[in-house]
């Protein structure tokens, strides 16, 4: 699925790529990269996986859909503690997306009723 994906993206940042200057890189630069694309990417897609195994899909999906409010509360409490200030990123644009994302869950997760 990766390999599918990266086909797709690949035409519109191969320049961005090519510009980067890899030999650059120090450790920790590898070691976010390296946990961007193995913790919170493969093995939440692993994760997700095992999930549907055990719970009803409408759960997974609710819990997929609820991470960006709360990577945003966490944002929030982060500025609030001293942390890295994202809020200036928070606004109306964000919430209206918010509420399509959670429209379109409780649209898919609603019974489908039949005529009869």
């Amino acid at each position: 699925m990766f390999l599918f994906g990266a086909l797709w993206v690949l035409p519109i940042g191969a320049q961005q790529a090519w510009a980067i200057d890899w030999a650059a890189f120090e450790p920790q630069h590898w070691q976010g990269l390296a946990y961007v694309v193995l913790a919170t990417t493969f093995m939440v897609y692993l994760l997700n996986i095992f999930a549907l195994r055990h719970v009803q899909p409408t759960v997974v999906s609710i819990y997929i859909y609820l991470q960006p409010l709360l990577a945003t509360g966490f944002s929030w409490w982060l500025s609030q503690t001293g942390g890295v200030d994202y809020t200036a990123d928070l606004g109306w644009w964000t919430a209206a997306c918010a509420a399509a994302i959670f429209a379109g869950v409780a649209l898919v997760s609603l019974p489908v009723r039949r005529a009869k």
